[in-house]
């Protein structure tokens, strides 16, 4: 019943991490400005931020996992650990919201890697202060220098960084594209 309550609250300003998403919407479309070609939504749920880029890139794929809500629709189903495309198939990748639930993220960070082209860029939100949700699958939280760390060991290089500050029990920051990859060392 408890989850079925949070469900109707999600896109309410009652649900805690939904004023976190509106922090977050205005650096993505800041951050349009650097995607184009195809993009991979990593996460998509109900494909919040396609509007965003539709004019921006030539293809715009959802990708989410079997086990959402009824709310979502996703262009393909798959693991975010094992994304089900070939080698530098995109170029963007958007990820909001959902390295927390990925269990190592260093792994996560390694498929993106390997299904960005040369010089793709990876547009990023994580959490930093934010209560528990999706429990069991809330894994993780984020220092800009920890994200620093591990996109380094992917040869990612920071283009530009959001810092959202909230009066309420959330404090996160939103990474935005790593684009000028310079080097695949995942193949």
């Amino acid at each position: 019943m408890l989850s079925t309550f949070k469900k109707h609250l999600t896109d309410t300003w009652f649900f805690p991490r939904y004023i976190g998403v509106v922090y977050i919407e205005p650096a993505v479309r800041e951050a349009s400005s650097f995607a184009g070609g195809r993009m991979l939504d990593i996460g998509c749920r109900t494909r919040r931020y396609e509007p965003i880029f539709s004019n921006v890139v030539e293809s715009y794929v959802g990708l989410d996992w079997p086990q959402i809500d009824s709310r979502a629709y996703p262009d393909v189903m798959g693991d975010a650990m094992k994304i089900p495309f070939a080698n530098s198939s995109f170029d963007v990748v958007l990820a909001t919201e959902l390295m927390e639930h990925q269990p190592p993220p260093h792994l996560f960070l390694a498929e993106v890697s390997r299904v960005l082209r040369e010089g793709g860029a990876l547009i990023l939100s994580v959490p930093f202060l934010e209560p528990l949700h999706e429990e069991p699958r809330d894994f993780y939280r984020f220092t800009p220098y920890c994200l620093q760390l591990l996109l380094k060991q992917y040869e990612f290089s920071f283009r530009k960084l959001w810092k959202r500050c909230l009066v309420v029990c959330c404090t996160g920051f939103f990474y935005e594209p790593i684009p000028l990859r310079l080097g695949n060392i995942i193949r």
